[in-house]
């Protein structure tokens, strides 16, 4: 691996733009990246969402410890290409699940454990609208 150079997804990413997400280990983000890429079926589904990886891992408070619950997480979901197609259609899960690594270690544990909660949590767009006066005076019936 050349000096400028780190690998995501199939294709060779300057050291800028993982500098420029906050690492605080280069060499350490460049080696989660290509543990996340080892097979060759994975690289485009891989590339297809490693854009909004780095630019949600910009916004986390500790990008190494975050990439690697993400892998950790990845590695947890099986089968692999299930996962990295569905976060290549879906760029929003992609940042979800770094701010909820970034967020909360305790639910970020438990999605581990359950990886199959985060299509759930994808679908469940009510609970990001406030309740109506209406719904709430019957939830508290």
């Amino acid at each position: 691996m050349a000096t400028g150079e780190g690998w995501t997804g199939g294709a060779f990413v300057e050291w800028g733009r993982l500098q420029a997400s906050g690492f605080g280990d280069l060499q350490a983000a460049a080696r989660s990246m290509q543990r996340l890429t080892s097979d060759p079926a994975q690289q485009g589904a891989f590339s297809r969402f490693a854009p909004h990886l780095l630019e949600a891992l910009a916004t986390a408070g500790n990008p190494d410890r975050v990439l690697a619950t993400f892998e950790r997480f990845i590695h947890s979901a099986q089968p692999l290409m299930d996962i990295y197609n569905f976060l290549a259609m879906r760029p929003r899960a992609v940042e979800m699940l770094v701010r909820l690594f970034s967020g909360s270690q305790f639910l970020g544990e438990i999605l581990l454990r359950n990886p199959e909660y985060l299509e759930e949590l994808i679908h469940l767009r009510r609970l990001a609208q406030p309740r109506s006066r209406c719904i709430a005076r019957r939830c508290r019936l």
